[in-house]
């Protein structure tokens, strides 16, 4: 369908995701860019809604395969042959998930649905959408975005159906100690040589001013907004999708409060911004953009996630998501790395083959994860892996 409706859909997803509410989907929706779409799913049994999925029409862009991809010669002769070694890879993708945000965001089930059958029916509707989408050409593959690696359940039924399992790099996430009830707290926690790295951080950018801003500065700051996000953007190994401007917008004036969005200025001028979410006890960091010709000197980004976490511990959150990319400087604020699979599937049988192949081989470079934290922190918050 075209768009989510009813008290229904809210009330199953209700504590699922911040990214499977209305008013959310449809700020996205109407920040979409020309060729891009979205479609929606629901599905009953005996008269009640049991599930709901929301799907994108976008485009996939990445690093060659060849410049990541570790395999035997016949492998690798596959891959030469079929092209997908040397090219940049660029297409058109219908995914299952939230482009812009690491996380299982795509769909959500009652649980007393068995994963088999659940798995069928989005799969049913993920072919529905892509023959409606195609309308406006082709659609290369579809792509079911970041399930948990280590005990999701749907995972198995996917690879019967010919899916590939693509690891990314893994999101990084940080329990909040409930201990900590100001940032000061934290620091207090943690072993000296990263205590003293994250106050370099907020000393060095003291010269930056922040406020949260509405929607009337988010106009007047307008082009500069979306060239310090596409500076970031440009960076990223995998990019799927780019949010507009219209969809920054949309957010703040369709969340208000609930969107978080702060921009960071050195005098008059704006160097930096971040948005989230709070959910459910959980921050959602979300799009960041920064000036990186003054990244080093102001410590931008170091800032960025320090303030992430001083909003979490304010507003009581149990959980930070800082979302992928950036692993190392996340760890030493005490992020933990989550594991998780991306299902593809190309419409042609020959580079799906070469593409379940492959995705076992491709390694997802990340740099060393480190415990920030003195020992006797740690011997006292013992806690299960994350994810």
């Amino acid at each position: 369908m075209d768009a989510p409706a009813g008290s229904a859909w809210d009330a199953l997803v209700a504590s699922a995701s911040p990214f499977l509410q209305r008013p959310y989907l449809r700020a996205v929706e109407g920040g979409l860019p020309p060729g891009e779409a979205m479609r929606y799913a629901t599905f009953h049994e005996g008269g009640r809604l049991v599930g709901v999925a929301c799907f994108q029409r976008t485009r996939f862009q990445g690093r060659p395969l060849g410049e990541r991809f570790q395999g035997g010669p016949v492998l690798s002769f596959l891959a030469r042959n079929l092209r997908l070694a040397a090219r940049p890879l660029d297409f058109q993708v219908l995914v299952c998930g939230n482009p812009m945000a690491a996380g299982e965001h795509g769909f959500h089930f009652d649980p007393a649905i068995e994963p088999r059958r659940a798995v069928e029916a989005l799969l049913a509707a993920l072919d529905v959408a892509r023959r409606e989408l195609e309308g406006t050409g082709a659609i290369d593959g579809v792509l079911i975005k970041d399930l948990d690696a280590a005990s999701h359940p749907y995972g198995e039924s996917l690879d019967r159906h010919a899916f590939a399992g693509l690891r990314p790099e893994p999101a990084m996430a940080l329990r909040l100690d409930p201990s900590w009830d100001s940032f000061e707290a934290y620091l207090g926690c943690l072993a000296s040589k990263y205590r003293v790295k994250a106050r370099r951080a907020y000393a060095k950018s003291q010269a930056l001013r922040a406020r949260d801003l509405g929607p009337e500065d988010l106009l007047r700051f307008q082009d500069r907004w979306m060239e310090l996000f596409d500076a970031v953007h440009r960076r990223a190994e995998n990019r799927l999708g780019r949010p507009t401007f219209a969809t920054f917008l949309n957010l703040r004036r369709t969340l208000g409060p609930e969107f978080i969005l702060r921009g960071y200025f050195q005098e008059d001028a704006l160097v930096g911004f971040l948005t989230g979410f709070v959910w459910e006890g959980v921050l959602e960091a979300h799009l960041v953009g920064l000036d990186y010709a003054l990244n080093q000197e102001l410590s931008i980004y170091p800032r960025l996630l320090c303030d992430y976490l001083d909003l979490a511990i304010a507003r009581g959150c149990r959980e930070l998501h800082y979302g992928r990319t950036a692993s190392e400087i996340k760890s030493t604020l005490g992020a933990e790395p989550i594991e998780q699979v991306c299902y593809l599937r190309h419409r042609d049988c020959l580079p799906n083959q070469a593409a379940r192949l492959i995705a076992p081989r491709l390694r997802p470079e990340t740099g060393p994860l480190r415990r920030p934290f003195t020992q006797a922190w740690y011997g006292l918050h013992a806690q299960p892996a994350l994810g």
